[in-house]
């Protein structure tokens, strides 16, 4: 029985990245999730990044790991680990987007959340339904 699972987390790149090395993040991302059986989508947006993943729990688990370890890099906060029975992104070996707040309301402010500020609480939610309006 298939043991699928699927994690949203949040993150913030140590400094700004270019497009080349977005072009390049994105390449290795892809092979390597391919040869792991792992979906998802990537959004980037000013330095943030919000991420879903999806597989098998352990190749999950894995990456995440190895996603926890990169020191490009900080600050990551996972906002959903679930259970899933299908994907929801099964056509991609990673999506990926490079956004403006412009492009989709309140997603700049959502990515711009401090753990500081009380007002800007990050739900899982809200998470799920903003990666979900980039599925197509």
């Amino acid at each position: 029985m298939n043991d699928l699972v699927q994690l949203i987390y949040v993150s913030s790149a140590k400094c700004l990245m270019t497009e080349q090395e977005l072009v390049d993040l994105l390449k290795a991302a892809r092979v390597a999730n391919l040869s792991h059986g792992i979906t998802g989508l990537l959004l980037y947006n000013d330095g943030n990044f919000m991420q879903v993943i999806e597989g098998e729990r352990c190749d999950v688990d894995q990456l995440f790991k190895n996603i926890e370890g990169d020191v490009s890099h900080t600050g990551i906060i996972v906002l959903l680990k679930d259970k899933i029975i299908s994907r929801d992104f099964s056509k991609w070996a990673m999506g990926f987007r490079n956004i403006s707040g412009k492009e989709l309301e309140g997603f700049s402010r959502f990515l711009e959340y401090h753990s500081s500020d009380s007002d800007n609480v990050i739900l899982p939610g809200k998470a799920k339904a903003i990666l979900m309006s980039f599925r197509g």
